[in-house]
């Protein structure tokens, strides 16, 4: 802990020297591989079918909680980008879901420039070194 005080050590420079991606990134990633899992089951499957069960009645006043739903829409709109309205709309993005390989390689793509943003962000430490 003195070398961290001393050297205002980071997570984000730790993380650039062992290339680990923010934990915030790594759930979303985990998510959006989960939606595509089950875009493409079939449709009398339980999780598939829960996909578009929602109730479309007026919550109580004040600030509504948030559901499942809306860290799902949070996830799709990070990775995919604004074609994602934010009601989620399943048209919008199961017919991409249906291709395993586009929409894992999608993933991948994102965490990969998620993890470079970091990089060049943060930089190197003068303590750590440049990272990877």
């Amino acid at each position: 802990m003195y070398h961290v005080e001393k050297f205002h050590i980071r997570n984000e420079h730790v993380r650039n020297c062992v290339s680990v991606p923010d934990v915030l990134d790594i759930v979303c990633r985990r998510q959006f591989n989960q939606l595509g899992k089950f875009a493409r089951l079939p449709e009398h499957r339980l999780p598939r079918r829960l996909l578009a069960a929602w109730i479309h009645t007026p919550r109580q006043r004040g600030r509504p909680r948030l559901m499942l739903r809306h860290s799902y829409v949070d996830a799709l709109q990070q990775i995919i980008g604004d074609r994602i309205p934010d009601d989620g709309a399943l048209a919008t993005w199961l017919p991409m879901a249906q291709s395993r390989a586009a929409w894992e390689s999608r993933s991948e793509e994102w965490i990969m420039q998620r993890t470079a943003a970091t990089l060049l962000d943060h930089g190197c430490h003068p303590l750590l070194g440049p990272g990877v």
